[in-house]
């Protein structure tokens, strides 16, 4: 599945989803953010159920014409996501952010098992303006994708 999503004014900036099944609930995703100084690509795993919740998010944003919906990795350190704006005139802002690093034990007393995350490297990308009306193809888009490749929506914890 491919998605390009371009600025309302320009074709600068522009974002582009593609994913592929690797197994039976997880896809790999790729996004590629261009600007008028370049691009950058960068891959991670996702699973079913984390593209079923933002389809869910998606659709919700879309009724209501408030919040946000979140595209995130399991370790929610890779995340993309749809703001609604200006509800009046039905705008949304694409946005995400990278941070790589690393899990570290917490020796908080008392909680022996806990961990943080402590980020080594973090950007931020987007601000790619869109209108509400290209939501539904994406809810689409991303619903049919899960059932076409028969992807379990079951949160691997639950």
């Amino acid at each position: 599945m491919r998605l390009l999503l371009k600025g309302e004014t320009s074709p600068i900036p522009q974002l582009v989803l593609e994913l592929s099944k690797t197994s039976d609930d997880e896809a790999d995703a790729e996004i590629t953010f261009t600007t008028w100084s370049g691009s950058f690509r960068f891959s991670f795993a996702l699973y079913g159920w984390n593209l079923a919740r933002f389809a869910d998010e998606l659709q919700r944003i879309r009724e209501r014409m408030e919040g946000t919906a979140r595209l995130t990795n399991f370790g929610e350190n890779i995340e993309l996501t749809f703001t609604v704006a200006q509800p009046a005139r039905g705008i949304v802002l694409v946005a995400g952010k990278i941070a790589d690093g690393q899990w570290l034990k917490d020796d908080a007393p008392g909680h022996p098992d806990v961990a943080r995350f402590e980020a080594g490297f973090q950007t931020r990308f987007g601000w790619l303006v869109i209108d509400q009306s290209y939501l539904p193809e994406i809810v689409r888009e991303i619903t049919g994708f899960i059932v076409d490749n028969k992807l379990s929506t079951q949160h691997p914890m639950r």
